[in-house]
């Protein structure tokens, strides 16, 4: 590391030097630092050659607009930002905090056949998530980002049982957002959360309506639109990363079409099923040679 980084600007050198206190020991023995393009202009970038496994690739942060999610096996290649998203603490946990402006805990009862149920549900918004292809590097774009209730459910809730590390609560996920804006149209929202969270800039023209499904049924059974829609670099306008006055801390990731598969086939990933239709309609598509 420190070989390589003596071709590097002194900026670039310290803030390699500082990255190597959390980065894996595999990953900074074959490392080389380049710049690259992030919201951050100095942010070192390590590539490695090393093996390992598909999950590990998820369980380190990745930041800036060119990460790659896994390559072909059996070599993986790497690249990793330093991470632009603070890692939460100071965990607080309230069982009866009050109203909430996005969930309603509710309580129905009804009669099935001869039988009186009773039955707990959640009240809460649809919602819209995007299938971004990126043409020109021909990858699917996913956002990273910090989802109290799998940390929740990971560590609280299964305190003793899992292993807590910086990864932890993280998840990828597609482009996506509440169906709660009054007068937008659910593909109005869908083309703001492109341009928020990746910096891409789409139209509702762009967008293709892929399908509908419900999601938690036993709990929620709101209603989630998954769309399709293509970007190239002409229509890049930010850093994306989410709205900062909204607290958001999302990293933009590529995962390459060509690492799909395997992707789809690591059991260990943190991911909501959404993202897992959509990639496997993707697939099918394009095995199909449909047009998207």
């Amino acid at each position: 590391l420190a070989a390589a980084a003596a071709t590097a600007t002194a900026t670039t050198a310290t803030a390699a030097a500082a990255l190597t206190v959390n980065a894996p020991r595999a990953l900074l023995r074959s490392a080389r630092v380049s710049l690259v393009h992030s919201r951050f202009p100095f942010a070192p970038q390590f590539s490695s050659r090393a093996r390992v496994r598909p999950s590990n690739l998820l369980g380190v942060p990745f930041a800036g607009s060119s990460n790659e999610l896994a390559s072909s096996s059996p070599v993986r290649r790497l690249t990793m930002s330093a991470p632009k998203v603070p890692i939460p603490k100071d965990f607080e946990v309230d069982h009866s905090p009050g109203p909430s402006k996005y969930l309603k805990p509710t309580r129905i009862r009804f009669t099935q056949g001869e039988k009186r149920r009773t039955w707990d549900l959640v009240e809460s918004h649809d919602a819209v998530c995007i299938l971004v292809y990126h043409k020109e590097k021909d990858a699917i774009i996913l956002v990273r980002q910090f989802r109290p209730a799998v940390y929740y459910r990971d560590t609280i809730m299964e305190e003793g049982k899992t292993k807590v590390n910086q990864s932890t609560g993280f998840t990828l996920e597609l482009p996506a957002g509440l169906v709660d804006k009054d007068g937008k149209s659910r593909a109005q929202i869908a083309a703001e959360e492109v341009l928020e969270e990746t910096g891409y800039r789409v139209s509702t023209s762009d967008l293709k309506l892929v399908n509908k499904y419900r999601a938690s049924v036993g709990t929620m059974g709101s209603i989630h639109d998954v769309y399709y829609t293509e970007v190239n670099e002409s229509m890049r306008e930010g850093g994306g990363g989410g709205l900062e006055e909204d607290g958001e801390n999302i990293e933009v990731v590529f995962l390459p079409v060509r690492n799909i598969d395997a992707f789809l086939s690591d059991s260990e990933k943190v991911v909501p099923a959404g993202l897992l239709y959509a990639l496997q309609w993707f697939v099918s598509a394009k095995n199909k040679g449909s047009k998207l």
